[in-house]
């Protein structure tokens, strides 16, 4: 009772302790800010604002082009707006964690400590605060949307999935576990998968209205996957194996398209398999298959930068604190990003990335494997089992 009527001095003590740890690393300059998003806003401010939004700058969707030309009005330098943009999505991020974990445990200790990992795991403190980037941007509207999605509000889990898709691609790693629904869930339709893109135009308008195609706008994400022709970039997967291998074009282009169809593969393995036992989803199994397709997606699929396994980074934090249990996961996923992102920014080049997939590869198994194993149990089953470890705890 006590935690209860505390609980507001206590969050609003570890998020200022959180805020004051960000304002120390705003005046730090990234590489990405020197050679991407300073010039990114002098251009908007050279082609006037917002007809700027006409052109093609960047290679960011409209939405946060959009919040990068708002920025471009102040007479200032534009690092701190820019963090400080990414650090207000840091609390929303947290607030959310902090919501699905009290919807799920009815606990208010473990959503406080919820709420506190998030806002001090490395890479989220890094991502932003140092780093500039908006990667909390994406996964907040990500935890929204899983947040409605557990209350069963449909509608309004997939409207903030457009709005997620719209700032980053990388949503789309969750995406899986929403087609799983879909063929368990009957309340889930069809058009709540098309919200995604409308949602999408609807919040590339202001470029359009400016004067900017639609076709233009829908093909910035393609575009952005033949920006880059690493098969990775500084994070362990599996083609960290043979990152700086001189493959040759053509086989690095049919690489890629093997793991593509590898990944595409293995969820349609895991869709078979939902069918066939006919799974009935409950929230534990909710969170768990949005770990793993993430996981999955960022391990077999080709491109991926060392910041694009942010959204499992934070989601392992609050199924590890809701279930408590494959502890090593949680530690080996933040552990997997934290090297990859030291490599990137402080060119930590005696760290081996191919080593740290082959491990972090027995890892994915063995997770794998308990992922089954949890979609092949029923409810009644689990209750059971629950109910007889608290009878043996008694005892």
């Amino acid at each position: 009772m006590k935690l209860e009527n505390n609980k507001k001095r206590i969050l609003l003590i570890i998020s200022f302790i959180a805020l004051i740890l960000r304002i120390l690393w705003f005046f730090a300059e990234s590489g990405d800010y020197i050679y991407f998003l300073k010039p990114w806003i002098e251009s908007i401010r050279e082609l006037g604002g917002f007809k700027a939004l006409a052109y093609n700058i960047g290679d960011y969707n409209v939405p946060y082009v959009f919040i990068l030309t708002i920025i471009s009005y102040f007479k200032c330098e534009p690092l701190i707006p820019i963090k400080i943009v990414t650090v207000l999505f840091d609390f929303v991020l947290a607030i959310y964690g902090y919501k699905i974990i009290k919807k799920i445990t009815n606990n208010t200790l473990y959503s406080i400590i919820g709420y506190s990992t998030l806002l001090f795991l490395p890479t989220v403190l890094i991502n932003g605060a140092m780093w500039g980037q908006c990667d909390s941007i994406y996964s907040a509207f990500i935890f929204i949307s899983l947040y409605y999605l557990l209350d069963k509000k449909y509608t309004k889990s997939f409207i903030f999935f457009g709005i997620s898709f719209a700032f980053k691609l990388q949503s789309v790693f969750i995406l899986p576990l929403y087609v799983l629904l879909y063929f368990r869930e009957k309340d889930i339709k069809l058009y709540h998968f098309i919200l995604i893109p409308i949602i999408n135009i609807m919040m590339c308008l202001p470029a359009i209205i400016m004067g900017r195609s639609i076709q233009d706008v829908l093909m910035i994400y393609v575009n952005q996957t033949g920006t880059y022709t690493n098969l990775v970039m500084n994070f362990a997967n599996i083609y960290s194996l043979i990152d700086g291998t001189e493959i040759g074009f053509f086989y690095n282009e049919l690489i890629s398209k093997i793991g593509i169809v590898i990944t595409m593969l293995i969820y349609f393995l895991v869709w078979l398999y939902v069918l066939v036992k006919k799974v009935r989803f409950n929230n534990e199994k909710v969170i768990t298959i949005g770990l793993w397709s993430i996981i999955i997606a960022t391990f077999f699929l080709p491109r991926m930068h060392e910041r694009y396994m942010f959204l499992a980074d934070v989601l392992s934090v609050l199924w590890f604190i809701i279930y408590q249990k494959k502890g090593y996961m949680v530690f080996v996923v933040n552990i997997v990003s934290i090297l990859s992102y030291f490599r990137f920014l402080f060119d930590f080049k005696f760290i081996n990335l191919g080593y740290v997939s082959i491990i972090y590869f027995i890892f994915i198994i063995v997770y794998t494997v308990y992922v089954m194993k949890l979609l092949g149990e029923e409810d009644g089953n689990r209750k059971n089992k629950m109910e007889r470890r608290k009878l043996q705890r008694v005892s």
